[in-house]
């Protein structure tokens, strides 16, 4: 993920890039957003019934509430700096869940106060706009996951600096950081279906773009 942390300073000194990742639609179950995760409630939970006696609704707003708390008191140890990635899934080069952060934004950025960094993926369309990074309280970083670790294509300088520079627009620039989208191998099986070679050069871009603009 190509991200350091100084825990003397609640600033991250991160690699920042983007990308607008051109995933192709998965088929049967795993083009299905999975609405139950942190990351995924966005858009589906917009036209469900919001009667608090609906089980789905009850349960989404357990995950954020409850849930997020149970998450934040993971990140309560003094001096450590903590940073909170939220995954859309990433398996063989394919994701699980779409959806922007609009429904999440409010709960997941203020309630989780012991973190010091979130890590979002925005690697293409299916997160949303950069729009909800402006309710992320003043004291908190974000690492916007522009760089695609699922596709081989190599995204552009420019586009990555153009997408940074809108994040800018809900973010300062100064608490904002670049990196990819998640892992290139986050679990032991199942890696993303792109070379060695190919991780060197996005690692490199980010490296490149992040000197760029800061």
């Amino acid at each position: 993920m190509a991200l350091a942390l100084d825990p003397s300073r609640r600033e991250s000194k991160v690699a920042k890039s983007v990308v607008r990742e051109r995933q192709r639609p998965n088929s049967g179950a795993e083009h299905v957003a999975h609405r139950d995760g942190i990351g995924n409630q966005g858009n589906a939970a917009a036209d469900e019934d919001r009667d608090d006696r609906h089980p789905a609704v009850r349960g989404r707003r357990r995950t954020l509430t409850e849930g997020v708390d149970i998450i934040n008191s993971l990140a309560d140890v003094p001096g450590v700096t903590f940073g909170l990635h939220i995954c859309k899934g990433n398996y063989q080069s394919r994701w699980i869940a779409t959806g922007g952060y609009e429904f999440t934004a409010e709960a997941v950025f203020g309630r989780s106060t012991n973190y010091d960094v979130f890590l979002l993926e925005y690697d293409d369309e299916r997160s949303g706009s950069f729009e909800p990074l402006a309710k992320v309280p003043d004291d908190k970083v974000v690492v916007l996951g522009l760089v695609s670790s699922k596709l081989s294509e190599l995204e552009s300088p420019e586009s990555l600096i153009a997408r940074i520079n809108k994040a800018a627009k809900y973010v300062g620039l100064d608490r904002l950081a670049l990196s990819t989208q998640c892992g290139f191998s986050p679990v032991s099986i199942g890696a993303n279906l792109i070379s060695e070679d190919t991780q060197e050069r996005k690692l490199e871009l980010v490296a490149e773009v992040a000197h760029q603009v800061w």
